[in-house]
């Protein structure tokens, strides 16, 4: 798309300024998070070099100064018009200031150049689909007809909180000011926020509509409830198993990693290996004094995990299912045989512990009855809102259109944590 190439070379300009705008550290438009930017929200520049102020009640929206001025011409562009409205480059690149996003990037750090390339531009066509819902949802609340006032009112009373929050009128001119927004345009944003919150609660049926009356049924049958609780119990997929309180089993081993390079090469490494792991079952040595000084990390690493994750990590790290042979089989003390590492070397691996696995609740229990009726509620809600959110693609025209098209598939209709679940 030609939006990430003009996203690439925005942001080779601002390396040119010596700004590491997408590290997050110089431009973040202030929302009631840093991912919920609103498209077109007014910015005010704040003083250069001036720090954010830390933030307080979960209302407030955080941000950072630009810290040259020069930024902002470079980050004006179009690039995405949704019905009357346009979203910019300086929108879409404000929401890299927030954490979440932030540490997904981290992440592609492990991957190759040409991975990296493709997950960057992954994440920034689902940020402009962020932007691009939020703006049809916030105009869709205001379509459905909520009297002006009330919404003025409710307004009102969110920045009067914020204010009290803060400690007053100039903690939060402050505040204001550090987050790049005069008090009109923060009460604008606040406004479009509320009805985004309007849209949604009413689709979802958790509040009353333009009317004032609830027009979805929000209730769960007892036998909806039973049917729901069976399906999980049968699941083959142990998230929704763990929805009933199960739990797999778990063990809880030690390893020790010993590089050939470390110890003069492959033949010297698997004799001291053997050594090591003959000494420490019979009792002479301990594995924890050993790992810290011959292992590689300088001490041993302790893992709990499933033997699911143990069978994959031993795939990919040994090229076999050694270690979760060791691992499902073996009593704890024991230690493993010597096993031959992708990367040269070899790793010794003790069994702690084993926690044996959670079966599923009983229905009778109150407790497993709500948690069913809360997963209930929260896939309804997700067919709703993605429902709710075809209908607003229909209605509106958006450009690019390959951004409409991205938007119109179930796997971003109905993704999980869509609105705030």
């Amino acid at each position: 798309m030609q939006i990430l190439a003009r996203l690439r070379a925005a942001s080779t300009r601002a390396a040119s300024l010596n700004l590491e705008l997408l590290a997050g550290g110089a431009l973040v438009l202030a929302s009631g998070s840093p991912a919920q930017a609103q498209a077109g929200a007014p910015v005010q520049q704040g003083p250069s070099g001036q720090a954010p102020s830390p933030l307080v009640p979960s209302d407030l929206p955080p941000g950072r100064q630009v810290e040259d001025p020069r930024l902002w011409t470079m980050l004006d562009e179009t690039v995405a018009v949704v019905g009357d409205e346009i979203i910019t480059l300086r929108d879409l690149q404000s929401s890299f200031g927030d954490p979440a996003i932030q540490a997904r990037r981290q992440e592609f750090s492990k991957l190759s150049p040409e991975e990296r390339q493709q997950a960057e531009a992954a994440l920034q066509t689902e940020i402009l689909a962020g932007l691009i819902e939020r703006l049809l949802r916030t105009r869709a609340g205001e379509d459905r007809g909520f009297d002006p006032a009330l919404v003025a009112q409710l307004v009102e009373e969110r920045v009067s909180r914020i204010r009290k929050n803060l400690g007053g009128p100039a903690q939060y001119r402050a505040w204001l000011t550090s987050v790049q927004y005069d008090p009109e345009s923060f009460r604008q944003l606040t406004e479009r926020n509320l009805y985004q919150q309007a849209w949604e609660g009413s689709i979802r049926g958790i509040q009353p509509g333009p009317t004032g009356r609830f027009d979805r049924d929000t209730y769960v049958r007892p036998g909806q409830l039973y049917a729901a609780y069976k399906r999980l119990a049968a699941s083959p997929r142990p998230e929704e198993r763990a929805v009933l309180g199960f739990q797999p089993g778990e063990v809880e081993i030690a390893e020790m990693a010993l590089s050939f390079q470390a110890n003069g090469g492959e033949q010297a490494t698997a004799d001291l290996v053997n050594t090591l792991r003959s000494r420490i079952q019979a009792g002479e040595e301990d594995f924890d004094t050993v790992a810290a000084e011959f292992g590689q990390s300088g001490k041993a690493k302790y893992i709990t995990t499933d033997l699911e994750a143990i069978r994959v990590a031993s795939l990919n790290t040994f090229g076999h299912e050694r270690l979760h042979t060791f691992a499902e089989n073996a009593s704890p003390g024991e230690i493993s045989p010597p096993l031959l590492s992708k990367i040269g070397g070899l790793n010794l691996y003790k069994l702690v512990r084993r926690k044996p696995s959670q079966p599923v609740a009983d229905f009778a229990t109150l407790e497993t009855q709500k948690a069913v009726q809360a997963w209930i509620e929260k896939q309804r809600d997700l067919v709703r809102l993605g429902r709710g959110t075809e209908e607003l693609l229909r209605r509106v025209s958006i450009q690019p259109e390959a951004m409409a098209r991205y938007m119109a598939r179930p796997a971003w209709l109905y993704r999980e944590g869509n609105g705030g679940r």
